[in-house]
């Protein structure tokens, strides 16, 4: 072959390597997870986010809102890091807190990125303004699409004995329990100790790297080939839900593990299985 062959397809080689790039760290996508359980009587449906780091999809972030208004959820939850510790536009978020809000009601905990920036007073404040229930170590009694539930957002940097008591008291609830947190690391012995029906958290980025056989090469707070990285987890009556998050803090790839907005169905368990 001549030389200006090999030129073109080493262009060719680069240039759909690039698009590749761009699909796996642009390109949303949504995962469906049905949940039943025994203190549930009436279905509902919530929509996950996490760890957004001020990303954008689409110009005013278009293509999430199409993607989620088409799901009609119930509620929209979002475990933290809504921006990057570095983030200089923050604007687009609360826009977006704002257009989400008359989508479902939005319950948001704050990550360990709000906290690392001087301005995390105001993050939580503006969030607040746009409409969202911001859950600093509270915990409240509501209704989602006709359910009524339990609530505790856990505002877990520093973590303190504040946390244990909260969930001590949040156990003790009657009802279905919804337990928000950025953490996923702490489910393994403190979360799934206590009596919580479903448990929302990030921070994982889905293992940044997933590859085939092997799973999440890298979690923030796990280490190297976390356990608990995507997905639904079950472990001691607790129903653990990892979102792989939507943006990068300071690795700028993902691999295999795209963007992702999780729709969880959650219905009642069926009387023979109670």
């Amino acid at each position: 072959m001549p030389v200006w062959g090999w030129i073109c397809l080493g262009l060719l080689g680069g240039g759909l390597l690039v698009l590749f790039c761009w699909w796996q760290n642009k390109g949303l996508t949504k995962t469906w997870i049905c949940l039943d359980f025994s203190r549930v009587e009436t279905p509902f449906r919530l929509i996950h986010l996490s760890d957004l780091h001020a990303r954008s999809f689409g110009r005013g972030n278009a293509r999430l809102l199409a993607m989620i208004r088409e799901e009609a959820p119930d509620g929209i939850v979002i475990t933290g890091d809504l921006v990057g510790r570095f983030s200089r536009r923050t604007d687009p978020m609360f826009s977006l807190l704002e257009k989400l809000c008359r989508i479902a009601p939005i319950y948001y905990v704050s990550g360990n990125h709000e906290y690392g920036r001087r301005d995390r007073e105001e993050i939580f404040a503006r969030a607040a303004q746009a409409g969202a229930v911001v859950l600093r170590h509270a915990m409240r009694r509501d209704t989602i699409g006709g359910q009524e539930l339990w609530i505790l957002g856990l505002d877990e940097m520093g973590y303190h004995r504040k946390s244990r008591r909260l969930l001590e008291e949040f156990s003790q609830k009657e009802g279905f329990k919804l337990l928000l947190s950025h953490f996923t690391e702490r489910f393994a012995g403190e979360y799934r100790e206590y009596d919580i029906d479903l448990i929302l958290t990030g921070h994982a980025h889905g293992g940044q790297f997933i590859l085939p056989w092997i799973g999440g090469v890298y979690s923030p707070g796990q280490g190297l080939f976390p356990k608990y990285y995507r997905g639904v987890y079950r472990e001691q009556g607790s129903v653990l839900v990892v979102s792989r998050g939507m943006g990068n803090s300071r690795f700028p790839l993902r691999l295999f593990n795209r963007p992702e907005v999780v729709v969880i169905d959650i219905i009642p368990k069926r009387a023979e299985e109670k």
